[in-house]
């Protein structure tokens, strides 16, 4: 048998033990729920019940089951009390701090301006993060939270930072702060 075969067949192989045992591993895909109106260039709007796969901001980012899909988590932010949304926009944050960690191994160090110059682009790697909608930039390029005020970022460790948010009173501070820590 010639050596050329004998790869042939070992590849065929190793093909055969990956279909068994993909096909045989209990593999479960998250899925989101769209459930809505469709109208196909006819004029009846038809009901539309269709399972997508749910996409994440990251690849880093590991489902679980205290991770809300897409559609809960807009159903949280447009219903959810205003505390909650907020809570929610700082927790984006967050992930975004996350994300620039794996990124970058490190976490952007600075002033509010800094480390959002270097969420939107200016580090190392030029690598550019997409800033949730619910989290504002202000005209000093500062991250804001939903009452425009900069939010307080504390480095903890060089992997975790707190990030605090005065509040609806906009006095850093108080009982009324809210804030989350960077996983």
């Amino acid at each position: 048998m010639k050596p050329f075969h004998r790869w042939l067949l070992l590849g065929v192989f190793i093909a055969i033990i990956a279909v068994i045992v993909v096909k045989t591993l209990p593999i479960s895909k998250p899925e989101s729920m769209v459930v809505g109106t469709s109208t196909d260039s006819g004029s009846n709007p038809r009901p539309v019940k269709k399972k997508f796969p749910t996409v994440f901001r990251s690849d880093s980012h590991q489902a679980s089951a205290e991770t809300p899909d897409a559609t809960e988590k807009h159903w949280q932010a447009t219903h959810a009390p205003a505390q909650e949304r907020d809570q929610l926009a700082l927790e984006d944050v967050a992930f975004l701090f996350r994300d620039y960690r794996l990124a970058l191994s490190q976490l952007p160090t600075g002033t509010n301006a800094e480390i959002t110059a270097a969420l939107q682009g200016n580090n190392l790697r030029q690598l550019r993060l997409s800033i949730p909608k619910n989290v504002h930039i202000n005209a000093q390029g500062e991250l804001c939270d939903a009452w425009k005020t900069p939010y307080f970022f504390h480095s903890i460790s060089s992997s975790h930072i707190e990030i605090r948010s005065a509040g609806p009173d906009q006095i850093m501070g108080n009982s009324d702060d809210l804030s989350t820590k960077s996983q």
